[in-house]
């Protein structure tokens, strides 16, 4: 496999080059690959400046894009990727909060993953690459899921050093690519997509969103290993609709349950390999909780560093009936790693009990419970 190569995208080393690149004459447009066509083709003459909250016209983008592409080098590299983007981002009339990212990938199949953002929470992701001594140029929002306002790289975890790479099946191309999704809500989070071409179009093989990757929260995807067989996933319980969910309320900005997964690649679909949650203070209270709540004491006492606590916790009243009342916790970060934890119950938001732990192990064990 050959290597693949994510290309960052800041600084100005190339102002001079896009000098020559983005202004004066232009020479002839790539070949365009398919697109969603516009209804109404653009005026010949330069309108005036639009609004600076007026979005670019998905035509008017394309055109942008294919004139940067015929003044760049038919190689992938870190030239041609930082010349796409500023030539982009010099776009005539562009609004306020317009921005571009592009990213590169070295492969048998040279490819450009072009991110250009527009106001009022509008995206538009087109894919580039080398075909026939040409580029093709593909816009790729309609092949999201309805609704879903996807991105590439624009959500990655900092140690993420490449949002996508390429493979070769017999099957023909595969590019795996990390994006993010939900990028206007309140918790946008990394997602997955695997496309295949197929001779002058790229489709989607599989949507992770399709998959129980997407209930959970505040995701980062990150590939395993050289190629696109595998990816291992780190998420949230904040959307998880599990019996232990509904134990305590949970925020947005936490504390949740975190849990670990590894997906491999079988056939044209990833399928989950391993899962396990991440030892936390908060995922022991929530495991105690529920295993006392469900009659399942001798599993709430290995939870515990001294049994006899199990008779404390049900004095007190940690006992659910029914199951997910969502209790409110206040923990102190600056405390976590030994509590207390206190429990708040009820309209008035009493304290029913405080809890501390101890690191026994890889996991935390709860070493008291004091009534407060």
């Amino acid at each position: 496999m050959a290597r693949s190569s994510l290309v960052t995208l800041t600084g100005l080393a190339l102002v001079a080059w896009l000098a020559a690149a983005c202004g004066g004459e232009r020479s002839p447009t790539a070949t365009v690959g398919p697109t969603t066509p516009s209804p109404t083709p653009l005026p010949t003459t330069v309108s005036p400046a639009a609004s600076p909250e007026t979005p670019v016209p998905l035509q008017e983008l394309e055109r942008a894009i294919q004139d940067c592409l015929s003044n760049v080098s038919p190689d992938v590299s870190s030239q041609t990727a930082q010349g796409i983007e500023d030539c982009l981002l010099d776009t005539p009339r562009k609004p306020l909060g317009f921005g571009a990212q592009v990213f590169g990938v070295e492969d048998l199949v040279p490819v450009l993953l072009i991110d250009l953002a527009n106001p009022h929470c509008s995206f538009d992701e087109f894919i580039a690459w080398r075909s026939g001594g040409q580029w093709q140029l593909q816009y790729m929002n309609p092949l999201f899921r309805a609704g879903s306002d996807y991105r590439i790289g624009a959500w990655l975890p900092t140690s993420v050093q490449m949002p996508a790479r390429e493979a070769v099946v017999p099957e023909g191309v595969r590019l795996g690519i990390i994006t993010s999704a939900a990028n206007c809500g309140s918790a946008p989070h990394a997602s997955f997509l695997l496309l295949a071409l197929d001779r002058d179009f790229w489709r989607i093989l599989w949507d992770a969103q399709n998959s129980e990757i997407a209930e959970l929260a505040h995701t980062e995807v990150q590939f395993l290993g050289e190629g696109i067989e595998s990816f291992a996933v780190r998420g949230s319980s904040w959307h998880l609709r599990d019996p232990q969910r509904g134990i305590f309320h949970e925020s947005n900005a936490g504390p949740h349950r975190y849990f670990n997964e590894t997906w491999i690649l079988k056939g044209e679909e990833y399928v989950l390999a391993e899962k396990r949650v991440q030892p936390s203070v908060y995922n022991t209270l929530v495991e105690f909780i529920y295993r006392l709540s469900t009659g399942d004491e001798t599993g709430a006492a290995t939870l515990l560093t001294d049994p006899t606590l199990l008779e404390k916790a049900k004095t007190l009243g940690l006992v659910q009936n029914p199951l997910g009342q969502e209790w409110s916790i206040s923990l102190d970060r600056n405390a976590e790693c030994c509590g207390p934890v206190r429990i708040l119950k009820g309209l008035s938001q009493r304290v029913a009990a405080a809890v501390w732990f101890s690191h026994q192990g890889e996991d935390w064990l709860i070493s008291d419970i004091k009534p407060e």
